[in-house]
């Protein structure tokens, strides 16, 4: 069912995506671009066209501006990995449904004779979570997080918490870094989503917050219920 559910789903988002081009504007040191579903990370120019289905990578003390096809300028800064589709505006019923989805896949495999057990990538919002503690084979995430933070500096909200969302259930370690879970509740406070940002902050509150954290945290739910009453 749950294969069901994300396949279908999928296919109605699959309409939506932008069949735009992102224009290089400038580069800085070492930036490359992976194509589509491709292996290799290649150059990139200055002039050079890309498409949605692209991710561009920046190394240590690298950077690249790209204009978006809404005439958007974004900067990646350094040690960034970013997928050029996250690049765009989503509507409110698109966030939603691709909410579900991810919410889907941090469910249990189902199995045909045996009892489902649940995979290493299901979220537990309410575990305590010490802090992070860096390893080998989160350096991709860790990357793809940094690319959150650029969507959220350049008002891609939505997909900034997405992207986030799927990073953490790819890498369930990275779920420590308390300040991209911050990062996504006050994504989604700014989509007005308030329930689902109020249900994110709730979760945080029983991790391993610092005293400043936990203040940020109460402050802002507080603030959310008010509005809801």
């Amino acid at each position: 069912m749950r294969t069901v559910l994300v396949g279908f789903a999928a296919s109605i988002l699959s309409l939506h995506v932008s069949v735009g081009q992102i224009k290089v504007l400038e580069v800085k040191g070492d930036v490359r671009v992976r194509h589509d579903v491709q292996q290799a990370w290649l150059p990139v120019r200055t002039g050079d066209v890309l498409k949605p289905n692209d991710s561009m990578k920046s190394g240590k003390r690298s950077g690249t501006t790209v204009l978006t096809e809404g005439k958007k300028r974004v900067t990646l800064p350094e040690n960034v990995v970013i997928d050029l589709s996250d690049l765009r505006m989503l509507t409110r019923e698109e966030l939603l449904l691709k909410l579900a989805m991810e919410k889907v896949r941090t469910l249990p495999q189902e199995q045909n004779d045996e009892p489902a057990i649940p995979e290493a990538t299901v979220l537990h919002g309410t575990e305590k979570v010490p802090s992070y503690v860096a390893h080998p084979g989160d350096e991709l995430g860790n990357l793809q997080l940094n690319g959150t933070r650029v969507l959220y500096n350049t008002g891609f909200y939505a997909t900034c918490a997405l992207k986030a969302k799927e990073v953490f259930r790819l890498y369930p370690g990275l779920l420590k870094k308390m300040e991209f879970r911050l990062m996504v509740a006050s994504a989604l406070e700014k989509e007005s989503l308030r329930g689902e940002a109020i249900t994110e902050y709730a979760s945080l509150l029983n991790e391993g917050l610092s005293p400043s954290e936990r203040e940020t945290v109460q402050i802002r739910m507080a603030r959310l219920k008010e509005k809801s009453d």
